[in-house]
């Protein structure tokens, strides 16, 4: 098993991706011709099942692929862990928690660009603004 980069420049569908991510019902004969003669089908199809990839990938369809057994997902997965290849993609609730903590952030900084004593009744003029610089302010 090998690293994405490393197998990826010599894919034979490196200049043909658009083969293989079909729409609803398109056909995949082409895409998988190209597979057939690929020298990296096999590490290509391993990317594929272990992270969920849509489209053709190593001769397979994203739903032939869903066939296969769990056992063989897991044992990929647990063979790139060990090489430092497999990192889990992150959830919904991953992006979730991270919107929520950047959400507090920004209230916090917002509630310190709106304090009360920053708040004006009547518009400023640019004298009472820098009054250090009123004679240099027009």
């Amino acid at each position: 098993m090998r690293r994405y980069e490393d197998w990826s420049r010599e894919a034979a569908c490196k200049d043909q991706i658009s083969l293989f991510f079909l729409e609803q019902g398109g056909k995949s004969n082409k895409a998988k011709a190209v597979c057939s003669r690929c020298p990296v089908r096999l590490d290509c199809l391993d990317y594929a099942i272990m992270h969920d990839e849509e489209g053709i990938w190593g001769g397979m369809t994203d739903e032939e692929r869903k066939k296969l057994p769990k056992e063989l997902k897991q044992q990929l997965v647990k063979e790139a862990q060990k090489q430092g290849l497999y990192r889990e993609r992150p959830t919904a609730e991953y992006y979730f928690q991270l919107f929520r903590e950047r959400e507090r952030e920004l209230m916090i900084a917002l509630q310190e660009v709106t304090r009360p004593e920053l708040v004006f009744d009547e518009p400023l003029i640019p004298q009472q603004m820098f009054p250090k610089h009123a004679e240099f302010v027009l």
